[in-house]
C-alpha cells in the first residue's frame, strides 16, 4: 500500500508539487475525496494529465472550487483533460468560479453533457464567450434554460450559429429579451422556425429591426401571429415585400393597425 493512503487531508497541503507530480496514476486514482478537497491550486496544477483520466466524477466534484479553477489553467492540452463523465461530476460551485479561460476544457461533447443546473452556473461572461461550435452543441433543453440575462449577452455570431431547432426552443421571454443586433442577426431560416408563441411575443421594435427578407419569408400562419403593435411598426419596405398570400392572411385588426404610409405601399 502506498504511503499516500495514510496521509491525512490536513497533511496533504504540506506535500510539495514534486511529490504530487511523482505520484503514480494509480495512487492519484486512489485519493479519497477528502484528500482531493485538500489539494492546493499548485498541487492540482502539478498533477499529470494522465492522472486526471483516473479520477472519478465524485473525485472531480470533490476539488475545492477556487483552487481547482486556478490549478486547471496550467495545463497546455486542455481539450483532452476532462472526459464527459468527469465534466458531469463538476459541481455548480466549481463551475461558477470558471472563467472564459476555462472554456478550452470543454469540447462539444462535454458542453452537451452539462446539466441545465451546471450550464446555468456559468457566469454571463463565460456564456458570452462560448465558441460558435460550443453554442451549436447546446441541446434545446439547455438553451431554453438559460436566464434572459445570459441570452442578452450572446453575440450576433453566437445567435447566427443557432440551429433552427434551437431558435424554436427559445422561450418567449428569452426572445423578447434579445438585443436589437441579435434580432437583426437572425437568418431567414431561423426566422421561419419561430413559433406562433414566439412571434406573438416580439416587440414592435424587434419586428421593425428584422431584415426585409426575413419578414417576407414568414409563412402565412406566422405573419398573422404578430401583434397589431408589431404590424404598425413594420417599415414601408417590409410591408412592400409582403406577398399577396401574406397580406391575405392578415387579420382585420392587423390591417386596421397599419398607418397611412404602410397602406400607401399596399398593392391594392
Amino acid at each position: 500500500m502506498s504511503y499516500i493512503s495514510n496521509v491525512t487531508s490536513s497533511q496533504i497541503p504540506q506535500l510539495t508539487t514534486g511529490q504530487i507530480r511523482n505520484l503514480s496514476t494509480d495512487e492519484v486514482g486512489a485519493l479519497t475525496t477528502a484528500q482531493i478537497a485538500a489539494l492546493t491550486s499548485a498541487q492540482i496544477g502539478a498533477l499529470e494529465s494522465r492522472d486526471f483520466v483516473q479520477l472519478s466524477s465524485a473525485q472531480i466534484g470533490a476539488f475545492d472550487g477556487s483552487k481547482f479553477s486556478d490549478g486547471l489553467l496550467v495545463y497546455g492540452d486542455k481539450s483532452s483533460l476532462l472526459s464527459p463523465t468527469q465534466v458531469q461530476g463538476l459541481t455548480t460551485a466549481q463551475l461558477s468560479l470558471f472563467t472564459s479561460n476555462h472554456l478550452d476544457f470543454f469540447d462539444t461533447t462535454d458542453i452537451a453533457s452539462l446539466s441545465t443546473a451546471q450550464l446555468g452556473s456559468f457566469s454571463t461572461d463565460v456564456i458570452a464567450n462560448l465558441s460558435t461550435r460550443q453554442i451549436k452543441a447546446l441541446t434545446t433543453t439547455q438553451l431554453s434554460s438559460l436566464s434572459t440575462e445570459k441570452i442578452v449577452a450572446l453575440s450576433t455570431a453566437q445567435v447566427a450559429a443557432l440551429s433552427t431547432a434551437q431558435v424554436a426552443s427559445l422561450t418567449s421571454a428569452q426572445l423578447n429579451a434579445m438585443a436589437s443586433d441579435d434580432i437583426k442577426a437572425l437568418t431567414t431560416e431561423q426566422v421561419k422556425a419561430l413559433t406562433s408563441t414566439q412571434l406573438a411575443a416580439l416587440t414592435s421594435t424587434q419586428v421593425a429591426l428584422m431584415e426585409t427578407a426575413d419578414v417576407a419569408a414568414l409563412a402565412t400562419n406566422q405573419i398573422n401571429q404578430l401583434t397589431t403593435g408589431a404590424i404598425a411598426a413594420l417599415t414601408t419596405d417590409q410591408v412592400e415585400a409582403l406577398s399577396s398570400a401574406q397580406l391575405n392572411a392578415l387579420t382585420s385588426a392587423q390591417i386596421q393597425a397599419m398607418g397611412s404610409a404602410q397602406i400607401g405601399v399596399l398593392p391594392y
